[in-house]
Parts: structure tokens; sequence; C-alpha cells
């Protein structure tokens, strides 16, 4: 895993308190990941392709009609984008690494092929406690999917996380019906445990009952402290 500051190396491009830098990212085999940009068309359209994709559909059913067009997720993003720098967690844009990316010394102004978001996030609902470690969330294009990309981007966040933030647990929550999400966790080495009512997470910050699983935390009966 590489990690790509931008022209300013003393400066540190993706903790709570910075400004956006759009040329940050980090490179992995395949992959960049990065921050998503409101002000980027491409960008707003793939939020939306992702959100209506049947597979997130199934799982979040009130996103089309939050998210249902460029300039709605162009809002949305900007939101994101605060969170991230206000809280130091959020969403993260995946990219293609193909041929000629490199070209432009501005990570922002390359032609890249989007494929879909990875997530680390924490503290979502200012108002709403919630769990004390970040969770992990992945939601790629249908195409793109089976070829391993997600558990890629997922498992250099992490490393990201840990090597440059020191965080040394993760949370994955999930519905206790997405098999999909579950074989994904289970595959970065998460352990399952079973379903636990969480506040601060989704439905504007409700306590609902979520699959909880984790990698970092050893013990169940530390869970409940970490609101979990």
């Amino acid at each position: 895993m590489e990690v790509n500051p931008s022209s300013n190396p003393q400066r540190s491009l993706d903790i709570s308190g910075s400004k956006p830098d759009f040329n940050w990212h980090i490179t992995t085999p395949r992959l960049y990941l990065s921050h998503l940009n409101p002000s980027n068309d491409a960008h707003c359209d793939l939020r939306v392709a992702v959100l209506h994709s049947p597979s997130s559909k199934k799982h979040n059913l009130d996103a089309p009609t939050l998210v249902p067009d460029r300039e709605a997720a162009r809002a949305s993003i900007a939101s994101s984008v605060e969170n991230t720098f206000r809280t130091g967690y959020g969403r993260y844009l995946i990219s293609l690494r193909t041929g000629g990316d490199d070209e432009h010394d501005n990570f922002s102004e390359r032609e890249v092929e989007l494929v879909g978001n990875v997530s680390m996030q924490r503290n979502r609902h200012s108002s709403v406690p919630g769990p004390l470690i970040p969770d992990l969330g992945f939601n790629i294009l249908p195409k793109y999917r089976g070829k391993g990309l997600a558990n890629e981007a997922a498992s250099h966040l992490m490393q990201y996380f840990r090597e440059e933030k020191g965080v040394e647990a993760f949370a994955g929550l999930t519905d206790d019906d997405n098999e999909d999400s579950k074989r994904a966790l289970r595959r970065l080495g998460f352990r399952e445990w079973g379903v636990r009512r969480v506040r601060g997470v989704v439905n504007g910050g409700k306590e609902e009952g979520l699959s909880v699983w984790t990698v970092g935390v050893v013990d169940e009966g530390t869970l409940e402290g970490l609101g979990l």
C-alpha cells in the first residue's frame, strides 16, 4: 500500500480539522482510494448508480428516494466530505488503476474508472452517541463484483487506519440477512457476534438490531462498552 499526500508532504490530509485535498489517495495493487468530490459530476453519478443498484436497494430501501439524481448526490457527498473532516472518518472513492493513470501530477485531474465506495465511519450523528470503534462498509457497482475489489479496498483502508492513525479495532455492521456482506467480512478476518442492538449508525441514529462483526476485539464482554 502506498499513501500519496498532496504536493505539501507536511500536511495531514485525512484527519478532522483539515480542508479537503482531492489529490490525496491510497494506491493498492489494482485500485486507488481517494476522497469523493462533490464538484465532480462523475463522482455524483457514481453515487446515484451505486445506491440505485438492486443489491443496494434490497438493504437500503430509502436510498433511491433520498438520492434520486445527480444534484441530490452532490449534496450527499458534500455532507459526507464535511463529516470526514469533522471526525477523521468517512466514505472513500474506489477507482481502478489502468495504464496512463500516472501521467498527471495532480491525482484529481486523472481520468479513472470508478468502481464504488468503501467507508470507515465513526460519529455519524453528532447528537447520537454511536460505537466507539469505526465500522467498515463497502458498496460497488454490480459489474465489478466477484473480482475481490471490495476486499482489496477494505483491507488497504484498514491498513491505512492502523498505520497512520493507530486504530486497533474495527467493526462491521450489516443487516442479518445480508449474506454478501457477511461473506466479505468473513474473508477480511472479522469475527461474528450475532445480532445486537446498536445506536448511532442507521435510521438517524435510532437503536436497531444489526449483525455485529469485529476485528481486534477478543472478548464479547467488551462489546457493550464499545457501543456494540
